[in-house]
């Protein structure tokens, strides 16, 4: 059955082998204490054999879904199995990282792979706390922290709290903090009982030396995110191929960009890393939506123009990066994005030329002398027509 398959609870095993419910009891938790059977925690409470390889093949893992999971995050991928899957007690976590570079995210990936591995069970709670909230307010987040009633250390019973931006915590909440990692639980306000959870912290790495040292002798698990610059150009155009997938979903259109819009997002500076890239593209893909909504229900062309001007300035690390550009996105394609996926289209001779506005001039002016019309005429006839259509561009 499905309950055998992820673990046997004390109410089955006394109806399954007709002893007494107490005696059952002692003898399973004499096994967890041995560690030849582990407990799996929610309701009812499971138990099961202990796999002595935390990393088997029976493991789930939804950190597959993250960019970058078997190179730039490689490491912070088995540091966050290792302590979400440690025997008895999941280890308190500290992620630590740039601005924007999804340390959010990655706390709830950390989440879900518990679940997903019957460490926490499927109703558990996250809960998130965000110390900027907190700001001139010390009193309030001690009170919603760890105060008497339903505060939000005891709604993650059993389940994740996760606090975002943990270095602007006071120095007695760190000290509740400490305490709580110290012990591996706390204790319920209000009460003298204990309970478990799963700690997560996060701090920006541009953090007071001195307060980061602090954390950093209380967390067991420390976790390095890197900064979009640290990261290779092939997993950076994964993520732009992702972000204009969600667009492309979002709008309900086809996004056709070309190569030059997508060598700048490449190419050009963010320090705010993936959260930005994300919203620089939504920015960019709202304009076109703007500009283009009368013109078609299906399609949406995206361009440069669309884009912050300092997208633009992508360009000018061409020249320090123009082989692994190309190996890339390669210029002679054109690219379009649905809410499935990203498909490249080589583009034919004629289009190619299209995009050179000398190549108009000379067909215009071959045209004209086919038709033996005078060069003085041809000059002038030219000369209007591009002036007409620079007026319009």
């Amino acid at each position: 059955t499905a309950q055998e398959q992820n673990g046997l609870s004390t109410q089955y095993l006394t109806e399954k082998l007709q002893m007494q419910r107490t005696n059952i009891s002692s003898i399973l938790n004499v096994l967890v204490d041995e560690g030849l059977i582990e407990k799996v925690n929610g309701r009812p409470v499971l138990y099961r054999l202990k796999d002595t390889n935390p990393f088997s093949k029976k493991e789930v893992s939804c950190f597959k879904s993250l960019i970058g999971h078997d190179s730039s995050l490689k490491n912070a991928v088995q540091l966050a199995k290792a302590a979400i899957l440690y025997p008895k007690q999941s280890l308190s976590s500290l992620i630590i990282g740039p601005s924007g570079c999804g340390k959010s995210t990655f706390a709830r990936l950390m989440f879900q792979f518990a679940i997903d591995n019957g460490i926490l069970a499927p109703d558990a709670p996250f809960i998130k706390v965000n110390c900027k909230n907190y700001v001139q307010q010390e009193d309030r987040m001690e009170e919603e922290l760890f105060g008497k009633g339903n505060n939000l250390i005891d709604q993650g019973s059993k389940g994740v709290v996760f606090i975002d931006h943990v270095q602007l915590m006071t120095a007695s909440a760190k000290a509740r903090l400490f305490e709580m990692i110290e012990n591996h639980a706390y204790t319920v306000a209000g009460t003298n009982e204990t309970a478990a959870l799963i700690l997560l912290c996060a701090c920006n790495d541009d953090t007071n030396k001195m307060i980061l040292e602090s954390l950093l002798q209380k967390f067991p698990i420390r976790i390095d995110m890197p900064a979009l610059s640290q990261r290779s150009m092939e997993e950076r155009f994964q993520l732009i191929q992702h972000c204009f997938t969600m667009e492309a979903a979002r709008t309900q259109r086809v996004l056709t960009i070309n190569s030059e819009v997508l060598r700048n997002l490449l190419l050009y500076e963010v320090p705010l890393n993936v959260k930005q890239l994300k919203n620089d593209i939504q920015i960019g893909c709202a304009n076109a939506y703007m500009r283009e909504f009368n013109l078609s229900p299906t399609h949406l062309n995206v361009y440069i123009s669309d884009f912050d001007h300092y997208v633009r300035k992508g360009f000018l690390n061409y020249k320090a990066h123009r082989e692994e550009i190309e190996h890339i996105i390669p210029e002679n394609y054109s690219y379009a994005f649905s809410e499935i996926n990203m498909e490249k289209t080589e583009l034919v001779e004629s289009e190619l030329k299209k995009k050179s506005v000398y190549d108009v001039i000379n067909t215009k002016i071959n045209e004209l002398q086919d038709r033996g019309i005078p060069q003085k005429d041809i000059n002038l006839i030219v000369s209007v027509e591009m002036e007409n259509a620079f007026k319009l561009y």
